[in-house]
């Protein structure tokens, strides 16, 4: 049974091997994650010796709320994003059902470097789209916006990416508040070759385990 074991382990090995040489590339990839949404007023509670006015219009008359939405920009790819991986387009998000009441404040980053750089950038001055600084960001690197927004309470706010990156077939919004990921996605996620890793680690734990 241990010789089993030893060559499952062996063809696996040589798999994992085959793959990480010729085919496994690493690459970068650019996300957004909301992180989190604050509403100020709750639309399910009227106060009447309280109003908000922006613009002359008076929010809770206009049945409309103001969020602060703090929104994660990242490179959660292997690979770093370069300033040429950029498509020379327009790049950032369009706001849907909803307008920045100012321009984004830099809440946080992973370096300094990218602290000064986004504190620098001109966001633009249309209220319906973030201009997002085209930065070359390192594997892992990230940094964090807060966003104050002015929407309906009968339309859902939304983002839509616009630009893209070399090599990167699509550019994602995740939110990590409603979107609860189930256990069945946590199992298959990651690469093949991740999956190959686990199953080498898993028949080592079970051939100690046969040993002992």
């Amino acid at each position: 049974m241990i010789k089993n074991l030893a060559l499952v382990v062996a063809v696996v090995s040589f798999v994992a091997t085959i793959y990480g040489t010729f085919f496994y590339q690493k690459s970068c990839r650019l996300e957004y994650e909301v992180i989190s949404n604050t509403s100020i007023l709750n639309k399910n509670v009227e106060l009447s010796s309280i109003r908000i006015i922006v613009d002359s219009i008076d929010v809770q008359q206009s049945k409309s709320n103001i969020s602060l939405i703090e929104l994660r920009i990242s490179n959660t790819g292997k690979d770093h994003l370069r300033r040429e991986d950029y498509d020379n387009s327009k790049f950032g998000l369009k706001v849907i059902n909803g307008r920045l009441l100012e321009n984004p404040e830099l809440v946080s980053a992973s370096t300094m470097h990218l602290r000064q750089c986004v504190t620098e950038h001109y966001f633009g001055d249309d209220s319906t789209f973030i201009n997002i600084p085209t930065l070359p960001l390192d594997s892992k690197d990230f940094y964090q916006l807060k966003l104050v927004v002015l929407h309906n309470n009968d339309h859902s706010l939304e983002f839509v990416p616009y630009g893209k990156i070399i090599g990167q077939q699509e550019i994602h919004i995740l939110d990590s508040i409603n979107d609860d990921e189930t256990f069945i996605s946590q199992l298959i996620q990651g690469s093949i070759f991740i999956h190959l890793c686990r199953l080498v680690c898993y028949l080592i734990v079970l051939i100690s385990f046969t040993i002992a």
